[in-house]
C-alpha cells in the first residue's frame, strides 16, 4: 500500500488499484515477476514490475515506460529511492544499484567496481540522516556514500547475528538516525559509522 497526497494506491498479485470515487480502478496490470511501486517528485508513481512504468498520479496516464539496461546488461529492478539531492537510485535483482540519468534516460552501475554491490542483488535501499546509502542485498547490509565509497559493510551470518536476508526484508532509517534491518531470523538495530571498507564491522 502508498498513501500520496489526495491519492492511495495499492499492490495485489496482479495489478496495482486506486481508489477513485469509491471506486476501486486498476491502473496496471503486473507481469510475471516482483512489483514495487514508488512515488517520485511528487507527481508520479513509478512500477518496478521487470521494467520501469511511470504514471502521472493525477490523471493516471502512463507518461513513459522503459527496460533497465546498465553497461549493457538487462537489469530487473527490485526497489528504487529519490535521494535528497535528487539523485534516482534502484535496486537490482541480478547488478547491483543502478542509477538513473533522468535527462538522458540511461542508468549506470553504481557504484562501479565494487565487489561488494556489483553483479549482487539489493533487496532494499534508503537514505540515510547523513546523506549516504543503506541497502540490503544477499552478501548483508552496505552503506556508501553518493560517489560510491563503501562506508560500512556488515556481512550476513559473520559481522550480524542474521544469516539471510531476501526480497521480503525489511529496512528502516529512524528519525533518531537509528537504522532497522530485518531478515530471515531476526532483526537489528545500528547507528550508522564510518568504517574502514575493508574490515567488516561488528555491531
Amino acid at each position: 500500500m502508498l498513501i500520496a497526497i489526495n491519492a492511495f494506491f495499492a499492490m495485489s498479485e496482479i495489478a496495482i488499484v486506486t481508489f477513485n470515487d469509491n471506486k476501486l480502478k486498476k491502473i496496471h496490470q503486473l507481469n510475471n515477476g516482483y512489483a514495487s511501486i514508488s512515488i517520485i517528485n511528487g507527481n508520479q508513481l513509478w512500477i518496478l514490475n521487470n521494467r520501469i512504468y511511470i504514471y502521472d498520479i493525477n490523471n493516471l496516464n502512463l507518461i513513459e515506460e522503459y527496460q533497465c539496461y546498465a553497461n549493457g546488461v538487462l537489469c530487473k529492478p527490485l526497489r528504487m529511492i529519490q535521494a535528497s539531492d535528487g539523485s534516482i537510485y534502484i535496486g537490482t535483482y541480478n547488478n547491483g544499484i543502478i542509477k538513473l540519468d533522468p535527462q538522458k534516460k540511461t542508468f549506470e552501475s553504481f557504484p562501479k567496481n565494487d565487489p561488494l554491490l556489483l553483479n549482487d542483488y539489493c533487496y532494499r535501499i534508503a537514505e540515510t540522516h547523513n546523506g549516504n546509502l543503506v541497502t540490503i542485498g544477499n552478501k548483508g547490509i552496505v552503506i556508501f556514500d553518493p560517489t560510491g565509497k563503501v562506508l560500512q559493510f556488515l556481512e550476513a551470518g559473520k559481522s550480524i547475528p542474521i544469516t539471510s536476508f531476501t526480497r521480503d526484508c525489511g529496512l528502516l532509517v529512524a528519525q533518531d538516525g537509528t537504522i532497522y534491518a530485518g531478515g530471515s531470523n531476526g532483526m537489528i538495530g545500528f547507528k550508522e559509522k564510518q568504517t574502514n571498507p575493508n574490515n567488516n564491522t561488528d555491531l
